[in-house]
């Protein structure tokens, strides 16, 4: 009877570990998931900032010429 009652622990610790394990798995998938939408956001970000620093560039060159800069 000892040992029908220590099968029935071990079982009900193994089903709990196995849940652990499958709630790991979906975090380091979702995880995954984020880091790769965090770095589409980050490479975005960078192309638009060197878009706008080439934009402001052009932009300061035309008003420069029509002040009558060099």
């Amino acid at each position: 009877m000892r040992n029908d009652n220590l099968f029935l622990h071990l079982g009900r610790l193994e089903g709990k570990v196995d849940a652990i394990l499958s709630n790991q798995t979906l975090m380091a998938n979702e995880l995954e998931d984020h880091d790769k939408r965090i770095g589409k956001l980050e490479q975005h970000r960078a192309w638009f900032l060197g878009a706008s620093a080439v934009v402001a560039s052009v932009v300061a060159t035309v008003v420069g010429f029509l002040k009558g800069g060099h």
